[in-house]
């Protein structure tokens, strides 16, 4: 499939982006900026920008993006994505939800560490206790897995403190310890490996709080990948704590961008204060909202404003690029190139 990018609508956009730097840099040449945009944006028009489906989904060129590796706030660098089972290869399908197990509701008889009751035996009678590993819904393999240093995920049945907000299953990830895991910390992470071609995804879970107390109630989401640019949580910043206001079910939506396929590690982990009380979590998802139209349009545009950045004598290029970056998504969603068969 070839997509065709309507050249007035990219010579503007390109043309606001690069004012932006070069204002912020201190090097208002609007003039100069739009006869650059527009030479640039007819020499694209004449060689179309394609995209060619592969195996693995849509590919295209994809310069390094220059951003800044891991921000390191889970603090346990080197762990991600090192064991555990490979997920599936995602489709660009808005409706499969690519988390496995996500509303843990999938049981087995594997037993607990705390009282060793059976994942399948949990009941109105026998309603928590704590495991290393889930089981997946395909088969013989893991879905959720806790982290090296973490006590396990405490899986708790229905109306324990509430009501599961999907099926008879949630998690709190402030659980419990045994005497042999004296080292473990109760503030518990667990994880799981899914496989994200380029585009953009919405990370959906419904959340809630255990206690009244503020310090309680807190959990870190992250999207990292295995290693090198990648390891960047992708989660935008100011929305990867999250904290319920109540003890009620709230749902909260995350959206990110992929720009390199591959495999990633999404993460939640509690980080309120260690006391076996945490949030709540349930019924967990993630939907692919774009099959790349718009991935290809913005990879494109960062790297001419790159190319722009170079030759500046811009400080702060990095910080600005990272900034304007959502601003470029907003901009290449609305209608900026059409899909042509």
């Amino acid at each position: 499939k070839t997509y065709h990018f309507e050249t007035k609508l990219l010579q503007t956009i390109l043309v606001i982006l690069l004012s932006f730097f070069m204002m912020a840099c201190g090097q208002v040449e609007f003039d100069t900026l739009e006869k650059s945009a527009a030479d640039t944006t007819n020499q694209t028009n004449s060689t179309n920008i394609e995209q060619v489906d592969t195996d693995n989904g849509l590919s295209n060129d994809n310069e390094d993006s220059g951003e800044n590796v891991d921000d390191g706030d889970d603090g346990e660098d080197g762990e991600d994505g090192e064991d555990g089972d490979d997920g599936d290869v995602s489709q660009c399908d808005p409706e499969q939800n690519l988390i496995d197990n996500g509303d843990f509701e999938v049981v087995d008889e594997r037993a607990g560490n705390v009282h060793g009751r059976p994942l399948d035996m949990l009941s109105s009678g026998q309603r928590w206790d704590v495991y290393n590993s889930l089981p997946s819904e395909k088969g013989n393999r893991r879905s959720w897995k806790a982290t090296k240093r973490s006590a396990g995920i405490e899986v708790q049945y229905s109306k324990r403190v509430i009501e599961a907000y999907s099926g008879n299953h949630l998690v709190e990830l402030d659980s419990h310890k045994t005497g042999a895991q004296a080292d473990k910390k109760t503030n518990s992470k667990m994880k799981q490996k899914v496989y994200l071609e380029k585009g953009h995804y919405n990370l959906t879970f419904a959340v809630a709080a255990r206690t009244n107390n503020q310090h309680d109630n807190m959990i870190r989401v992250s999207v990292r990948g295995k290693a090198g640019k990648r390891r960047k949580n992708l989660i935008k910043r100011g929305q990867r704590l999250v904290q319920p206001s109540s003890k009620k079910w709230e749902v909260s939506t995350h959206s990110f961008r992929v720009k390199e396929a591959g495999y990633y590690v999404v993460k939640f982990a509690a980080k309120g204060q260690e006391n076996t009380l945490g949030a709540l979590l349930d019924d967990i998802s993630l939907h692919r909202t774009s099959c790349g139209c718009e991935s290809a349009s913005s990879d494109w545009l960062m790297k001419m404003l790159r190319r722009h950045l170079k030759n500046s004598k811009c400080s702060n290029a990095d910080q600005l690029e990272e900034n304007v970056l959502e601003q470029i998504e907003e901009l290449i969603n609305d209608n900026s190139c059409v899909q042509q068969d």
